[in-house]
């Protein structure tokens, strides 16, 4: 299987800028950032809140973005959907006491696998006080994501039942897996980068704790965002739709509130107006349930084909298009002839935000989350990257190579003090380079000579 992964084979030697300033070791035994790649499935699921007994039946929602992990000693192979929306690191798990079912049965389960402790010997379980009530169990082992184990990983372990999935969590609780690689000191800082183009082949990578600035046209564009609402967040400015020889529709956004980055949802939905006027515009029918307002569009499938047009998204200066064709997924079953349209109308219910941005625009752009300081940066994704240039993203109030109103200053996150032991392996399949030095001065770093790990 092809690797996007990297090693650094060569390292600068940095001299001293002052006293306060030391050269960097040409080694370190922890590497800076940890990378693998990303993988594309498309997995139909129920239409969640718009979803009726009037549909019937499963619409895809694209959860697009896994990777795949070993859980265990030996190595139990997984595949982990990524999700911004949740802190934890949650597997199906096989236990007899809970189980109900068997994997085979399941279909995440049998899409990704499952995970058991009775076969590990690197699983520890314990008992943990609860003042309300019975103990409850902690269960941690060790995780191997590229060519990096991960001692004492938390595991939230999920029942073998509908409804359940395997997947990472990134959210910004400071709980959640990157915050997690800081505290084991694999990486700087809690954040991580994630670039689309997935495939069935991959094609995407996630890298915690740097980026990498070959996979995108720069700079970034960074906007910050409110973590304490759970996910991450971006403004959009407006949306345009181009058709060849013609001029391009442009539709301005009523709405200030930013849009919700999904690394799971397909649909793309923007807010109200704007849709229904695009929806008129290219002749895009909409449904709606027992007369209620529209919920999504619907258009022959055919168009997919007859008509070539390009949909775009505008955030700040970063510009992330998609084609037309690819905005199209039946509607009722794989060979429908009529198919729903992948941007809907958002139903203003919610209160944090104007909309979200799917997975059909996500996996075009490049983004970097910082948690440090709250911040993503956004970049369209360079569709045809030269050799690799990672560099890390320290605890500075910075994202590298990212213009916007960074503060001045950021407490960053610190790891606790360890109450267990929190040793790790060294990478074999990872990119890692000394891009800081002590006393809070950062160096970028380009140009170092890497090569794939196959």
């Amino acid at each position: 299987m092809r690797q996007s992964l990297l090693t650094a084979l060569a390292w600068s030697n940095w001299a001293s800028a002052s006293a306060n300033v030391h050269t960097f070791p040409v080694q370190r035994d922890v590497p800076a950032v940890v990378g693998m790649d990303l993988y594309g499935r498309e997995v139909s699921r129920p239409l969640m809140k718009r979803d009726t007994a009037t549909l019937g039946t499963d619409m895809f929602n694209h959860i697009s973005n896994t990777v795949n992990v070993s859980i265990g000693t030996p190595p139990q192979s997984v595949g982990m959907m990524v999700d911004f929306l949740t802190a934890t690191f949650d597997v199906f798990y096989e236990d007899t006491r809970w189980t109900k079912s068997e994997c085979r049965e399941i279909r995440y389960c049998a899409l990704y696998g499952s995970y058991n402790a009775t076969k590990s010997t690197s699983n520890v379980t314990k008992e943990i006080p609860n003042r309300w009530g019975d103990p409850y169990e902690e269960f941690t082992d060790t995780v191997t994501l590229g060519g990096t184990k991960v001692k004492n990983v938390e595991l939230r372990r999920l029942t073998i039942e509908y409804g359940n999935y395997n997947s990472i969590g990134l959210s910004p609780n400071n709980e959640s897996f990157p915050y997690q690689l800081v505290d084991r000191g694999l990486i700087r800082s809690p954040s991580f980068s994630l670039w689309g183009n997935s495939s069935e082949e991959g094609g995407a990578g996630i890298l915690f704790g740097g980026i990498n600035k070959a996979k995108y046209h720069g700079p970034l564009q960074a906007y910050s965002f409110n973590k304490t609402w759970g996910s991450v967040s971006i403004p959009l400015s407006k949306f345009q739709v181009q058709t060849e020889s013609e001029t391009p529709t442009n539709y301005t956004l009523s709405s200030s509130k930013p849009y919700m980055l999904s690394a799971q949802y397909i649909i793309t939905t923007l807010p109200k107006d704007a849709v229904l006027r695009m929806y008129q515009d290219y002749n895009i029918s909409y449904v709606g349930w027992n007369d209620d307002d529209p919920q999504f569009g619907l258009l022959p499938c055919s168009r997919q084909y007859t008509e070539t047009r390009t949909v775009s998204l505008f955030f700040g200066n970063a510009t992330i298009s998609a084609n037309w064709s690819d905005l199209f997924v039946p509607w009722g079953s794989a060979d429908s002839e009529r198919c729903s349209f992948l941007i809907q109308p958002e139903d203003d219910l919610n209160s944090s935000y104007a909309g979200r941005i799917g997975t059909k625009f996500s996996e075009r752009m490049y983004m970097t989350i910082n948690y440090n300081n709250a911040f993503v940066g956004v970049a369209a994704l360079n569709e045809n990257p030269g050799p690799d240039d990672i560099v890390e993203i320290g605890d500075g109030p910075e994202i590298p190579d990212a213009v916007g109103d960074f503060p001045t200053s950021i407490v960053p996150y610190k790891k606790p003090k360890p109450t267990v032991s929190m040793s790790t392996s060294t990478s074999t399949g990872l990119a890692s380079m000394p891009t800081y030095m002590p006393g809070g001065m950062f160096v970028g770093v380009a140009g170092a000579a890497l090569v794939a790990a196959l």
